[in-house]
């Protein structure tokens, strides 16, 4: 018999105050940041579900989109007398990132309780690295620019479980409770917020290359928080103000932005409040705060907690964790190609533009698609480059397919046909209609689809 979702209800507890806010918007078109007297100051937090078999310290399965709470120990439920097994693998994947992006991977790591009061979260505090953190001081650059920027630490934690709006009421899901994450804390070393989309699709790029995760944002294998906040000159402001005086405002945390359009959306929206409040003479507050995409504006969730009210305390549970030379040295003789150095190479092989080569190696599939279709001689490889990403991205996007290496369009047969365009024997826009036909379905070679239809 098919089995039923189980859902666990939460209800508050009487001594709980929930603290509920005015919706307030502020429309983007209410400032400018583009100004000369304003700088702003973004870092990201991102946070990477690791693929693993196994949570991070229980032996749970993590497979996506399973039947609620089919997937949870008795260690993630959080029953009394349950202990933690570190899962091995998720040191091996975070040193490989470490690795990756230039940090100096610690040889001792010590884990640590972050104690906060959620209901999708059993334990009463999260297991985290505040102390030791895994590795520290790297840097990330963006393909395509020529920016470094400075990555402050990476961390292991574990996961919490997921609240669902239904009927009235709210239920629980704890099949994602403990799944390892790794978070990757950048410096505030970020301009705008197109910058931090660019960080985390590098990223994301970074990680799926390694095969550590698959980051798919729309799951929640990948997400971001995004801080923002302002430093503006006093001429800025008005009369008020000392002209010459910076004024800084408090670091508001965008928490859990889910996409990576949404992300440069929402730092330049939070980022027109903070000056339009200033300008106003409204106070601001050090808080977390959400994105609301139809508004295209932030809206308050809670004050921003400090480090005293997480109440850090080792994690007495789980010993240190010695990581050894020739564990570093095995993560980086495996190490991939990574972005960067496969931008590069796209660049110098194939003659591409540096543009050209940033998206198909952003771009999951895209780069073995090209190299795939190069490989044949039928056409040159500013053309493919170009066919892939105009038309095959977006046809594939529009198709639901999560990349370009499930398209039904072989390397081989797309080569073929864009050699008939470079030869003159077919126009671009009947190769355009020709491509659509071998999207529906149809195997035939390329010739094969010009010669019926005429």
């Amino acid at each position: 018999a098919p089995q039923r979702a189980m859902w666990l209800r939460w209800v508050a507890p009487k001594n709980i105050r929930v603290l509920r806010f005015e919706r307030c918007v502020y429309s983007r078109r209410s400032a400018s940041t583009s100004l000369p007297h304003v700088e702003t100051i973004v870092g990201v937090e991102v946070h990477l579900q690791l693929r693993t078999q196994t949570k991070l310290f229980s032996r749970a399965p993590t497979t996506f989109a399973a039947t609620p709470n089919e997937q949870v120990s008795l260690f993630d439920a959080a029953y009394p007398g349950t202990l933690p097994v570190l899962n091995e693998a998720c040191i091996r994947h975070a040193v490989s990132l470490a690795l990756a992006l230039g940090c100096q991977v610690s040889p001792r790591v010590c884990f640590d309780r972050k104690h906060y009061f959620y209901p999708d979260l059993p334990h009463g505090f999260q297991i985290t690295q505040e102390r030791t953190p895994i590795a520290v001081n790297g840097q990330l650059q963006v393909p395509g620019t020529n920016k470094m920027v400075p990555i402050t630490h990476l961390q292991l934690e574990m996961d919490s479980g997921k609240t669902v709006a239904r009927d009235g009421s709210v239920a629980l899901d704890l099949n994602r409770a403990g799944s390892a994450l790794i978070e990757v804390v950048s410096a505030p070393a970020l301009a705008s917020g197109a910058e931090a989309a660019d960080f985390v699709r590098t990223l994301q790029a970074v990680a799926r290359a390694l095969d550590i995760s698959d980051g798919n944002m729309d799951q929640g294998s990948l997400r971001a928080d995004v801080n923002v906040n302002l430093r503006v000159q006093g001429r800025e402001l008005g009369s008020m103000f000392d002209p010459e005086a910076m004024i800084t405002t408090p670091r508001v945390e965008i928490k859990n932005v889910t996409g990576l359009r949404f992300i440069a959306k929402a730092v330049d929206s939070e980022l027109a409040r903070q000056l339009a409040a200033l300008r106003a003479g409204e106070e601001l507050f050090c808080e977390t705060r959400g994105y609301d995409a139809r508004e295209n504006a932030t809206r308050p969730l809670r004050r921003k907690e400090t480090r005293t009210d997480y109440r850090f305390t080792p994690e007495p549970d789980i010993p240190t964790v010695l990581i050894t030379q020739a564990l570093v040295d095995q993560c980086r003789a495996e190490m991939p190609e990574l972005p960067a150095a496969a931008c590069d190479r796209l660049v110098a092989s194939y003659a591409l533009r540096e543009d050209d080569a940033s998206i198909l190696v952003r771009e999951e599939g895209a780069r073995e698609y090209f190299e795939d279709a190069c490989q044949t001689g039928a056409a040159s490889p500013a053309l493919v480059a170009a066919w892939v990403i105009n038309e095959l991205l977006a046809r594939t996007r529009h198709a639901g397919l999560r990349s370009v290496a499930d398209s039904p369009a072989a390397p081989r047969a797309m080569a073929d046909l864009l050699g008939l365009v470079e030869r003159g024997d077919l126009s671009g826009q009947r190769a355009k209609d020709v491509l659509d036909i071998m999207f529906s379905g149809d195997e035939r070679a390329p010739r094969d689809i010009v010669r019926e239809a005429g």
